[in-house]
């Protein structure tokens, strides 16, 4: 699956506005001018149109490089989302213990081969190169047999026919229960490491959480830095390494915060 990147524009961005989106703020973009003589960032020269919450039309003026005029409110600045392509995956070594179910094992680049066997001659682990025989089915049906390393290398085929796991992709992220858990435990998050605020209300229906007057979309937690003391301060990927430990912090009635190890 591919990720998104935010990144501040340059002159060709402002060609597409559908890649364009605010810094904080759903308001979506209809329309956008850039002054024909511009000089670099130095000057506001492009006019953005976007629809409020309420319907309204409001124009702002921006930089080249998506920062808003007046520069303290950085909430409306513009950001160019991309796509990145998706990380080719990373193949481990096989291990004895992979080789026990040939279901979650294929061919790296040849998934049209069938695996339809595998021995493996314990005498010969540790002793032989090879101690790994695997039938499979080839695309025109004739069986073979080949010997393999522990590892998945094949004896006498190139390396897109090396044996590897079938990566089990990553569970999606639980937006909606990250936010409920930061709201219940009284957590402060923050997206610019000045103003930091407690999640005061979750709509769950509208799928949009409240810091204030500033709502986001519950993905938009991804840019928020968070911290339960104001001492140590988390990244959103290290709270979701916490959330994968079961060693998320919490708070009590009487402001202590506790870390727990789930088993």
């Amino acid at each position: 699956m591919s990720k998104q990147l935010f990144r501040k524009p340059n002159r060709e961005d402002w060609d597409d506005i559908s890649k364009l989106g605010f810094r904080n703020s759903g308001n979506k973009i209809t329309g956008v001018y850039v002054d024909p003589v511009f000089e670099g960032a130095r000057k506001a020269c492009v006019t953005v149109v976007r629809v409020a919450s309420n319907g309204s039309y409001i124009t702002t003026q921006h930089h080249i490089d998506g920062t808003f005029q007046e520069s303290a409110i950085s909430d409306w600045d513009v950001w160019v989302v991309d796509e990145e392509e998706p990380e080719q995956i990373k193949h481990k070594p096989l291990t004895r213990e992979d080789w026990n179910d040939i279901s979650k094992l294929t061919f790296r680049d040849a998934a049209h081969y069938q695996i339809i066997e595998i021995k493996v001659l314990e005498s010969f682990v540790g002793v032989k190169p090879y101690p790994v025989v695997v039938v499979f089915r080839t695309n025109t049906g004739d069986l073979r047999a080949v010997q393999y390393t522990i590892e998945g290398k094949s004896e006498k085929m190139v390396d897109h026919f090396d044996i590897v796991k079938i990566e089990e992709p990553e569970p999606p992220i639980d937006y909606e229960g990250i936010i409920k858990d930061l709201a219940v435990t009284r957590a402060f998050i923050t997206y610019d490491g000045e103003y930091y605020a407690p999640i005061l209300w979750v709509n769950v229906n509208s799928k949009k959480f409240c810091t204030g007057a500033l709502h986001w979309e519950f993905d938009k937690i991804r840019g928020f830095d968070i911290t339960f003391d104001m001492n140590t301060f988390y990244a959103f990927n290290e709270y979701l390494q916490l959330r994968k430990e079961n060693r998320v912090p919490t708070v009590d009635e009487f402001g202590n915060i506790w870390i727990s190890v789930k088993s």
